[in-house]
This record gives structure tokens, C-alpha cells and sequence, in this order.
């Protein structure tokens, strides 16, 4: 139950007990509250946070978590002040699952009603390390809730193929993507930024049909986080990205991140 305003984390914990040392288990989720954060009737909330933080970060497995003030809305994410964000990283799911599913964390969960109206969540894997950013937070659950559940975005309770989407820069002005599967390569894209702040990529038409989307995807993240406001996929427009979290009308990115 981490809320937060911006990309600084609250703590790392200790790494090395994942079957595969490589990667990580990202999740992010979201919840509406029944009234504004400073209603009376959020003081029970507000007042099991400090402890649910302070066990979530000393769980075994825990990596990371955004979040500054455990009580401050997030206003940066969705324009609706009652929608609050939460998102860590753990070595493994087994182990984000002890946490959410037992003890202290379990007992506030089944009171989650109590506060909130809806909620919604996903997961998936990144390279051991790695800190997502709110903007890839968002994509990937916007796209887990268009596409549906896949490898690149998925629910605690499916169980699908291992995606990890790797990138380097191989200079100072192109990212390469890879989508791994299972630990093999299974498609690359390339990005580059132009000078009007354009973000091309290329080598989308040449991935299956399911890699494309996730890279297309994972490429416009990647882009926001270069400081691209526009975006090219394999030479033709997609549009301006960014906030507010609406990504271009294209078929391979046909939703909004946010809506």
C-alpha cells in the first residue's frame, strides 16, 4: 500500500533467491477511494500504513518500492485525486505472494472495502536491477486491460511464459529492445530520438505479431523516459506520448494509458 508522487524509492532489500537471479517480479496496482484522502473515514487507512510499509520492506524477497509519504495522493499518474498507486519489486512471485496473502497485509486487504470502491493490478517480470518507472507502471496495466492478461502483463492468479524486456544503448542516441522469453530472444526493435524530439522505431514488422505489441509498447515508455513527445513505428506517425499517460492512437498501441 505504497502511494507515491514521483520515480524516488522507499528502500531496497536484500537480492539472490529468485530460481533465476536475472530477473525480477515488477507489480503495480491501483485503487478509488471512497472519498477524498482527507475524509474522516480514511483515518483507519491512513493509520495502518506506516507498518504495512515497514513489513512489506522487511519481507523476504522485497527489492524495492516506490513511494515517498506513505499519506500524500498521488497526483502525477491519473488526474483523478481519489485514485492512489502503489508499486514494488520482488525477488520472486512466491515471495510477493507470502506477503500480500498472509499475516498483517492479508488482514488490511480483506478490509479493502472499507476505503475503496475498485482496484485493479498487474505484474510482470524485469531484469534483476531495474526500477520501472510510474510511466511504464501505467502502460503496463492500461495495456493488460485492453489486450488482456499476456506475458508482458498478468494477474497473480495466471500463470504464463517468463517475458523480460532487456534494453541497451548502444550509443547516445539509439536504445535497442529485446523480448525474451523463457531466457531466449525472441524479437529486437530498435529507438532513436531525432532533434524535434521524435522517438522511430524501427524493426517493428519483422517481430510476431505478440512481440511487436510488447515492444511497441516498452519502445514508447522507453522514448517518455528519453524525453520524446512524439512517436514513429517503422516509419509511420503515432502520434504525441506523454502525459497525460494517453498513448497514440495506432493498432499496436490502442489504448489509453489511464482511461
Amino acid at each position: 500500500m505504497t502511494l507515491c508522487r514521483d520515480q524516488r524509492g522507499c528502500g531496497y532489500g536484500s537480492a539472490a533467491m529468485s530460481s533465476r537471479a536475472d530477473i525480477h517480479l515488477a507489480q503495480y496496482n491501483i485503487a478509488v477511494l471512497r472519498h477524498p484522502m482527507e475524509h474522516p473515514d480514511n483515518r483507519s487507512f491512513e493509520d495502518l500504513l506506516d507498518e504495512t510499509n515497514r513489513l512489506a520492506e522487511a519481507s523476504p524477497g522485497f527489492v524495492w518500492r516506490h513511494g515517498i509519504d506513505s499519506r500524500e495522493v498521488d497526483d502525477t499518474a491519473y488526474d483523478d485525486p481519489h485514485v492512489l498507486v502503489n508499486a514494488s519489486v520482488w525477488e520472486s512471485f512466491e515471495q510477493l505472494r507470502d506477503y500480500a496473502f498472509r499475516g498483517w497485509h492479508r488482514d488490511v486487504f480483506k478490509r479493502r472495502a472499507e476505503w475503496f470502491v475498485s482496484s485493479a493490478a498487474t505484474m510482470w517480470w524485469v531484469p534483476a536491477g531495474h526500477v520501472p518507472s510510474l510511466h511504464e507502471c501505467v502502460a503496463r496495466l492500461a495495456f493488460q486491460h485492453h489486450h488482456g492478461p499476456s506475458p508482458y502483463a498478468f494477474g497473480m492468479n495466471e500463470k504464463h511464459r517468463e517475458l523480460v524486456v532487456r534494453s541497451t544503448d548502444p550509443d547516445d542516441l539509439t536504445t535497442s529492445l529485446t523480448a525474451e522469453l523463457d531466457g531466449s530472444p525472441a524479437a529486437t526493435v530498435a529507438l532513436t530520438i531525432d532533434a524535434s524530439g521524435v522517438g522511430h522505431v524501427d524493426g517493428l514488422a519483422a517481430c510476431p505479431d505478440d512481440a511487436a505489441r510488447w515492444l511497441a509498447d516498452a519502445a514508447a515508455v522507453a522514448a517518455i523516459g528519453r524525453g520524446a513527445v512524439g512517436l514513429s513505428l517503422d516509419g509511420a506517425p503515432a502520434g504525441p506520448i506523454g502525459r497525460p499517460y494517453h498513448w497514440p492512437p495506432h493498432p499496436l498501441l490502442s489504448h489509453e494509458v489511464g482511461s
